[in-house]
């Protein structure tokens, strides 16, 4: 029923905001809301978003939107329909002075980021659906940018990623409350002569990536140096990690005598055979201890979002 997917998707609007809460976003204003554009025009949406980008001299603003379908409902032209919407919708917002000025947060970020999340409620079939995502993504056809206004980012996420980034907040928050060697901060590699940037926020290019750096607040109680953390995504094979390692090398992130933590997302019964190497590898760049660990792996959403009603 049409007031049931209404009831459905207003829920999953508030589970989505609760996981960009636990990534250090803050939310402006209150949930589906109808925001004035320009040329009188009202404009929908699901929630705004800001987050601060450390380093740089602006905050980054987020128009949120959060779709909640059954794989059987999903047609590829839906992608292309909601990214072109949500362009407009940000075109037309990031212009219009009476929404900057009831929004004044939005006006002082660069507003020109929307975020879309697509949740599959028949979680079972979502991975027959995904070659019909993927194709429907890579076929989105972007919106030209306009010379009235600044291009925008679009980031759409559905099951897979969303769950990879629960599994993240569950291993952050399970460190955390452990408290053995304080809260753990994302690392942000340094660029143009800055230096690393630790911070409680995950960005929208972050989340994508193969790996998320981390590092402990506090020291622990040995040597008082603070363990580096790696969330890592990515295959279990000596290439891979040799090449995780040169990332690390080259972000100038390694400390040496400090313990460095893996966390692993993917499970591998056959990495037990290769880890002896896979330690020695970082050992050799000056990491006296290396621990690894596993991410949960959830077929649906944990509990801090599905208790959201």
């Amino acid at each position: 029923m049409a007031e049931d997917q209404g009831v459905n998707g207003d829920r999953w609007t508030e589970q989505g905001s609760a996981l960009l809460d636990r990534l250090g976003w803050e939310k402006i204003a209150d949930s589906n809301i109808d925001l004035d554009g320009t040329e009188g025009l009202k404009h929908g949406i699901d929630a705004l978003f800001k987050y601060s980008n450390g380093s740089k001299l602006h905050d980054e603003g987020i128009f949120f939107e959060a779709k909640y379908y059954l794989t059987t409902s999903f047609s590829p032209a839906k992608i292309q329909d909601w990214i072109y919407v949500l362009d407009e919708k940000i075109n037309s917002l990031a212009r219009s002075e009476k929404f900057l000025q009831d929004y004044p947060d939005m006006s002082e970020a660069k507003a020109r980021n929307g975020l879309l999340f697509l949740w599959f409620k028949d979680v079972r079939n979502f991975y027959n659906v995904v070659p019909t995502l993927e194709k429907a993504l890579s076929d989105v056809t972007l919106p030209r940018a306009k010379t009235t206004r600044k291009s925008t980012r679009l980031f759409v996420m559905s099951n897979y990623d969303l769950l990879r980034l629960a599994a993240l907040i569950n291993s952050v928050g399970d460190w955390n409350r452990d408290k053995k060697n304080g809260e753990l901060k994302f690392l942000y590699p340094s660029r143009k002569n800055t230096p690393v940037q630790e911070s409680s926020t995950l960005t929208l290019e972050y989340m994508y990536s193969k790996f998320i750096l981390a590092r402990a607040d506090e020291g622990d109680k040995r040597n008082n140096n603070r363990p580096d953390v790696v969330f890592y995504f990515g295959e279990h094979n000596i290439n891979s990690y040799l090449t995780l390692r040169a990332a690390l090398l080259s972000m100038q992130i390694i400390q040496q005598k400090s313990k460095l933590y893996i966390y692993q997302y993917i499970r591998d019964e056959n990495f037990r055979k290769i880890m002896p190497d896979v330690t020695k590898l970082f050992q050799e760049e000056g990491y006296p201890e290396v621990e690894f660990r596993y991410m949960d792996q959830m077929a649906d959403l944990p509990t801090w979002m599905a208790n959201i009603h």
